[in-house]
């Protein structure tokens, strides 16, 4: 798996390269490696990694040493007495020969059989711990209990922090990682040209070329693992880095959950803590000047315009920042009085006297110095004069609340009182219009009665009036249909009276008319039985007809 994996980066390289490497005017790369490691149990590959991020660690140390000398030289500020913090005894504990850590794990595996990781580990603790109850070594880098050297642990203080390590995890069987004989030969004579290319790469990065004619010698894995790292570091140096941390937020992979803890660990086995301990050893604070004046002048409100002026109009902010710092640290010098020329005390001062008081801003002058374009200062003075502006905004913001408050109180007095008279004229109402709802019940109920006494009485008269009126009428009805009946009766006697002499002059008349007409029909018979009894008639009467 080694080799191929060799031979899959020579390929690439050889694809991805330039003709010509001396025509290369620049380049870009990336170099992503695994945070420091420290588990329960660390073996030869944890030892190897946090000894990469070990020299790592120490090349971006010496980058912010760098930066921080090129900005000081570009600010002309004094910067020698500036020390900044070396881990090379952490490096020469495990790289440096003879006695470094990789070096005597190197001379173990050249015994051979007779080597094992329990005399390397014995090894280890007489050359760092000569003493008889010595358990941390001369240069505190390495250390190992009683207890430790007898289970074969050992363990380094790294930046990051202290790791033990098992020695008895095969730590020289790592180290060897040597190809069985079976194995050399089975690829020394396979029939395929590949594997043959394989195992030539593999060879390449595990054997030391040697000038001579002798046969080279096989590398250890220690031996080829610094060799790469000495080129990395080499190639970084000339190089202008930029670094990138990540930070895993949580181990659920959960969202909008962060674990303290856990990025405590990755801040400071990513060397995070400790580049940040670099910059606070030198000027970690850099304000410009305009906003260095800006955040502190409120720390000197006692002092007048004419001495120190508040407006940054018509000043140059170099020449007044550094009247600022003089006024600074000669009223910082002085006692702390809240009264005033006439013995009173402000409010605010009151409000100052109640509350915690800061350090006084007594500092060396050399905590601050000032730049061409940026003011430089200390932890110890950012700290006071942050303690100061806190102070000083604690209680200007107590003073505004209690002037809030105030306003607050006489806002809410001033609604209540009208509330008050809001309620009282509303009460003042209801009882108006209670009493006057009252008054007009009575009346009410007084008409109702004199209305219910009307109606009980227009009742009882229009009762005797239907009664009158309907006897009345039953009366005058009586009467007239008596009279009717009276009239009727002579209606009929009349009409019958009437009726009976018509009918008998009508049977008169009648028979009378009877009488004649029978005569004058008898005259008429008798004439025409004459008249037919006549033959001269009878011819006339034919002719006629």
């Amino acid at each position: 798996y080694g080799a191929m994996f060799l031979w899959v980066v020579q390929e690439v390289n050889n694809c991805i390269k330039w003709e010509n490497d001396s025509d290369i005017r620049s380049s870009a790369g990336v170099l992503d490696i695994f945070g420091f490691e420290s588990f329960a149990v660390n073996s030869f590959e944890q030892l190897c990694i946090n000894f990469t991020n070990e020299a790592l660690q120490q090349q971006f140390n010496k980058f912010i040493f760098k930066l921080e000398q090129e900005e000081y030289d570009r600010e002309s500020i004094d910067w020698a007495f500036i020390s900044f913090p070396d881990n090379q005894d952490c490096l020469d504990t495990i790289q440096a020969r003879p006695k470094g850590i990789l070096a005597m794990l190197d001379d173990e595996c050249k015994l051979g059989q007779r080597g094992s990781d329990k005399n390397w580990a014995k090894r280890l603790n007489e050359t760092y711990l000569p003493d008889k109850n010595q358990t941390v070594s001369a240069n505190t880098r390495y250390s190992a209990s009683k207890m430790q050297q007898a289970k074969g642990i050992f363990c380094v203080r790294h930046f990051a922090g202290q790791v033990a390590y098992t020695a008895e995890t095969g730590f020289l069987e790592k180290n060897r990682d040597e190809i069985p004989l079976t194995a050399k030969s089975l690829f020394e004579e396979d029939s395929s040209d590949l594997i043959k290319e394989i195992y030539d790469v593999q060879l390449g990065a595990s054997e030391e070329k040697t000038d001579s004619g002798k046969p080279a010698k096989a590398k250890t894995v220690s031996q080829q693992f610094k060799a790469q790292l000495s080129s990395l570091i080499e190639m970084i140096e000339t190089t202008d880095p930029h670094y990138i941390r990540c930070l895993k937020p949580n181990d659920a992979a959960k969202p909008k959950l962060m674990t303290r803890k856990r990025l405590t660990e990755q801040l400071r086995y990513g060397g995070v803590l400790e580049a940040v301990r670099v910059a606070r050893m030198g000027y970690p604070v850099r304000l410009d000047h305009a906003g260095f004046f800006k955040r502190y002048r409120m720390l000197l409100p006692s002092v007048a315009e004419d001495v120190l002026p508040w407006s940054m109009e018509d000043e140059d902010p170099q020449n007044l920042c550094v009247k600022f710092l003089d006024v600074l640290l000669e009223e910082g010098s002085k006692p702390v009085s809240y009264t005033n020329a006439d013995g009173s005390i402000s409010r605010a001062n009151q409000i100052r006297m109640t509350q915690r008081q800061p350090e006084p801003m007594v500092f060396p002058k050399a905590d601050v110095q000032l730049g061409v374009s940026k003011v430089f200062m200390r932890k110890g003075p950012h700290d006071k004069l942050e303690a100061h502006r806190v102070f000083h905004q604690n209680a200007s913001s107590t003073l505004i609340q209690s002037w809030m408050r105030g306003m607050q109180q006489r806002r809410r007095y001033l609604i209540m009182e009208d509330a008050a008279l809001t309620i009282e004229r509303w009460y003042r109402g209801c009882m108006g219009r209670a009493r006057w709802w009252r008054l007009r019940e009575a009346q009410a109920s007084l008409l109702l009665t004199n209305t219910f006494r009307m109606l009980i009485n227009r009742r009882k008269y229009d009762r005797s009036r239907r009664g009158t009126i309907l006897l009345q009428a039953q009366y005058r009805g009586r009467s007239v249909r008596k009279t009717n009946a009276a009239v009727k009766v002579q209606a009929y006697r009349r009409m019958y009276l009437c009726s009976t002499a018509y009918r008998k002059l009508k049977s008169a008349t009648i028979a009378i008319q009877c009488c004649a007409r029978r005569s004058a029909a008898k005259a008429v018979f008798n004439e025409i039985k004459r008249e037919q009894k006549d033959m001269g008639k009878l011819k006339e009467h034919n002719e006629k007809l």
